[in-house]
């Protein structure tokens, strides 16, 4: 193709969109090739005088409206674009949403790779890269597809090329015209999904992807409404019924491979929706919520099995792959086993015996399980989980342990192999130059591997080895070599001892591994014990001044390099967000002991599942239960949990001991996602007004009173404090501090913080506070209404309510077996017999 050859239009759809409208159009203006730049309003008056005043700079620009004459309808960013495609006349067709931006040189890339080919593709996709705070990252889920650079691609013989943002691409104008490809009107969600699916099934040929041409995706105002897309109950049915469905029904009978993919891809975000313990998904009303559940189940059993198990473009867990393949399964032969083989988990030391998995579908299964001596064995510990999606249930999985090494098994009569879990399919090599062109065409040898991609490959390879062996040499000389110097932490000797990593959360102590830490280092002083904290917590000094081995978590290298040398990890916070990005670099001869910050008395699986959890503690039978009885959904079983109590109810029970007057109205709301992350400072004041000092009779604020009304921040909201420049007009407390105020408290008011729980075993009333017109998609409500807890609907229903639980409640003569025996001695007597 002939270099002035090439040109495009590019359709601008641009609603409320004066603020970031001329960044988009004069990316566009920067390159010769573009010949028209039609700038669509559909609503906004600001925005249409800011396209206004940008035509009249520049002659290849256009302004059109969605209304009639030249007025904004607000009809909908499908309507807009079909009003550009209209209007096109140059032979490609680009379409830039009016929030992102083209980066330099994006249409003389597309240029020079067109120049190679004597044909036109139909279509060609271009690598989008995000900003965000004004840096630019290169984390799209479909980056892969630009690893081997600049090349042309048959998505039959290599399916899982595909890109679904027609922003990132652009298309042959003619090839558009023909096939009669247009945007679907009135769809919210997935029209950029639908427009491509449907311009490939009507559409034949190859399709380029160019390295060089950088789509610059801003988030910010985009992700906010995606965000405010899944709070809407329409989101969980309408992309099934007019467009998924309607895919299949296009394509049918033989879908082809990519658009499975493609259907594949759809449905994870759904999946990963429910898997979300704060996602707005968990509040849609009950049937809402089993239609999303038939729906996909309808979708995934148009797939192939084979499809399913090899689908690679995204990560997809092997829990959420047996959902949708128990799906597609359902039209072939059961399988007794739906990963088709016994999966074995590598033992470790501090696990009692050998674990073993497998996922099924049929209610009843025999089963039978054979040493390498063809002895058969018996489980010492099974169960079994529910994998649901929207509270349906899909696919079921088996957890059984045993004293010595499984070989061979068979379930329900079959031979199922035995083997450690097979990891996430890979992406195939590709099909470089192996695709069948129109007579006469020539294509760039240079779209094959090129050197540079060559070497980077080599490179990674050589560093993996560099690494592996490194690791090696490391778990190999660990008991020999010197003690590295760990941010504060004391060198004790010249060799190594045994290392064990506390952690509360990186800004903040006073939880449950600050506790144990305490008691560890006093009856076990061979070992050596770490403790990870900001230099910038308030208990920085005060751990300091009692003599804990500190290490700095702002310090990467340090935080590290205890991490990769412990042997135990104890953390109370298994999601804190300088903890996360280190947790690889834990041996797994290692076991990662979550401690908790409160008794789960809510349906937490979802945030469990997704995390490394080796032992969990728990506080009593009950919590035990409620995790490891058949038919749960949290995927941990008896054998990895240690039910010790937690270590800071030893200092709670002490307390509680020698309280003799309890006068303390301890206000513990639990942190809220969309509150803690706003960067409205105002909002939060606002929050903790409402919570703690509107509603508040003003009378308990005097010295006199015998009430008196404390605050407790949650740590994860403690960072927004700072932004606050207004004084609260109420005593507030932290972490360490909530021991000694929950051992006087006379009630403890909360919507759903496990502080209401720790109260009710040492004989504090718990008001709760709820709203009805809110589900209980954790089931927290549920949990407690046979606990004797008090519910009000509102704040403001509280006062009435506090002189007679003042007069009436007396504290309970039977405290829960939970503080009944020594928690910190549990705990280090259970990892001792444990780490042997």
């Amino acid at each position: 193709m002939n270099k002035q050859q090439f040109s495009c239009d590019v359709i601008i759809p641009a609603a409320e969109a004066h603020r970031t409208l001329r960044r988009a159009v004069f990316s566009v203006l920067e390159s010769s090739f573009v010949k028209n730049v039609f700038i669509v309003i559909d609503a906004g008056l600001e925005t249409a005088r800011v396209a206004e005043e940008i035509a009249s700079v520049d002659n290849r620009i256009r302004v059109l409206y969605t209304g009639d004459g030249n007025t904004p309808a607000e009809r909908g960013v499908s309507v807009a674009r079909n009003l550009g495609l209209a209007a096109v006349q140059s032979p490609w067709t680009a379409f830039l949403d009016a929030d992102d931006q083209y980066d330099t040189h994006y249409f003389e890339a597309i240029s020079t790779f067109l120049e190679n080919l004597s044909y036109t593709p139909r279509m060609i996709h271009t690598r989008p890269f995000r900003v965000q705070d004004h840096e630019i990252f290169d984390n799209h889920p479909l980056r892969f597809r630009f690893e081997h650079g600049s090349r042309i691609v048959d998505i039959e013989q290599e399916p899982h090329m595909v890109g679904l943002s027609v922003a990132a691409a652009i298309f042959s104008t003619s090839a558009l015209r023909t096939s009669k490809t247009y945007f679907l009107e009135g769809a919210q969600w997935s029209e950029d999904a639908d427009f491509m699916v449907r311009f490939l099934l009507a559409t034949q040929g190859p399709i380029g992807f160019v390295a060089e041409a950088h789509y610059l995706y801003h988030v910010g105002i985009s992700s906010s409404a995606s965000a405010d897309a899944w709070r809407q109950p329409q989101k969980y049915v309408e992309p099934f019924e007019r467009l998924y469905l309607q895919w299949i029904r296009l394509s049918a009978p033989n879908i082809p491979v990519w658009l499975q993919n493609i259907l594949i891809y759809e449905l994870s975000w759904y999946i990963n929706a429910d898997r979300q313990i704060f996602h707005p998904s968990l509040y849609l009303a009950p049937e809402i919520r089993q239609k999303c559940a038939s729906l996909i189940k309808t979708v995934a059993g148009s797939l192939s099995p084979q499809v399913i198990e090899n689908y690679a473009l995204t990560p997809l867990s092997l829990d959420r792959r047996m959902m949708i393949l128990s799906c597609a399964t359902q039209r072939h032969h059961s399988m007794p086993v739906l990963n088709q083989y016994l999966i074995s988990y590598t033992s470790r030391r501090y696990q009692k015996g050998y674990k073993y998995t497998y996922f099924f579908q049929d209610e009843d299964l025999y089963e039978e399980f054979y040493t390498a001596h063809k002895k058969r064995i018996f489980p010492f510990s099974e169960t079994w989980v529910s994998h649901t999606l929207y509270d349906v249930e899909f696919v079921k999985e088996r957890v059984v342990w045993f004293d010595v090494p499984v070989t061979t098994a068979h379930i329900n009569h079959r031979y199922i192999p035995v083997s450690p879990y097979h990891g996430f399919p890979k992406l195939p090599v590709p099909h470089l130059l192996n695709i069948s062109h129109p007579q006469g065409t020539q294509i760039n040898t240079n779209n094959g591997l090129s050197i540079k991609t060559v070497f980077a490959r080599l490179r990674r390879k050589l560093w993996h080895l560099r690494h592996s062996r490194k690791k090696a040499k490391v778990s190999s000389t660990r008991e020999k070599k010197n003690p590295l110097s760990l941010g504060d932490a004391t060198q004790t000797s010249s060799t190594t001892p045994t290392t064990w990593v506390y952690m509360d959360r990186h800004h903040r102590a006073g939880d449950n591994a600050e506790d144990f830490y305490r008691y560890a280092r006093q009856h076990r002083p061979d070992i050596r014990h770490l403790f990870i904290l900001s230099t910038h917590s308030p208990d920085w000094e005060r751990l300091q001044a009692e003599g804990f081995s500190l290490v700095k978590s702002e310090d990467n290298l340090a935080f590290k390099d205890a991490i990769e040398h412990a042997e135990c990890l104890l953390s109370s916070d298994i999601s804190d967000s300088s903890l996360i990005p280190h947790l690889p670099s834990l041996p797994l001869e290692a076991p990662l002991v979550f401690l908790q910050h409160g008794i789960t008395q809510k349906q937490m699986w979802r945030w469990f599942n997704s995390r490394r959890i080796d032992l969990l503690v728990t506080s009593h039978p009950a919590e035990t239960e409620a995790i490891i009885c058949p038919g749960s959904s949290y995927r941990l079983s008896a054998p990895e949990i240690l039910e010790v109590g937690m270590p800071r109810h030893d200092k709670l029970r002490s307390l509680t001991s020698v309280v003799s007057h309890r006068n303390i109205l301890l206000i513990a709301p639990t942190w809220i996602p969309h509150v803690r992350n706003t960067h409205d400072a105002r909002s939060f004041y606002q929050w903790l007004l409402r919570w703690g000092y509107e509603w508040v009779p003003q009378e308990l604020f005097h010295p006199t009173s015998q009430l008196k009304p404390v605050f407790f921040v949650h740590p994860n909201m403690e960072p927004l404090l700072e932004k606050i420049e207004e004084s609260l007009p109420f005593p507030i407390i932290f972490g360490q501090e909530l021991p000694q105020y929950l051992a006087r408290a006379q009630v403890v008011i909360s919507d759903s913080s496990s502080i209401l729980d720790e109260g009710h075993i040492i004989g504090v009333h718990g008001i709760i506070v709820r709203q009805k017109s809110l589900p209980d998609p954790l089931g927290f409500i549920k949990t407690h209404q046979k606990e004797g807890f008090t519910f009000v609907e509102n704040l403001y229903q509280i006062p009435n309510l506090l002189e007679g639980l003042i007069k009436t409640h007396q504290r309970s003569p039977h405290t829960h077996q939970v503080h009944e025996k020594n928690h910190c001695r549990k705990l280090l007597e259970s990892l001792e017999n444990r780490l042997k």
